[in-house]
């Protein structure tokens, strides 16, 4: 149970991650207007991203969620 609220919150920052990426890389001016939870998103995100990235893609795998979650 914790571990789907858990994906679907790190997939709904990664969302907010990409929209806000996209935006100031192409309007570098936007990176002025953000507020602290983007900001905070923009920050953070980078380093969660390699760090559960992993993890989440070898849960993919048939059978591995098993192993994979209990290890993490």
């Amino acid at each position: 149970m914790y571990i789907l609220l858990f994906v679907q919150e790190f997939l709904k920052d990664f969302a907010e991650f990409i929209r806000i990426k996209t935006n100031v890389l192409f309007h570098p001016e936007m990176l002025t207007v953000l507020n602290l939870q983007e900001l905070d998103i923009y920050f953070r995100m980078p380093n969660e991203i390699f760090r559960v990235g992993p993890t989440l893609l070898i849960s993919a795998l048939p059978f591995a969620n098993y192993v994979v979650f209990p290890i993490a």
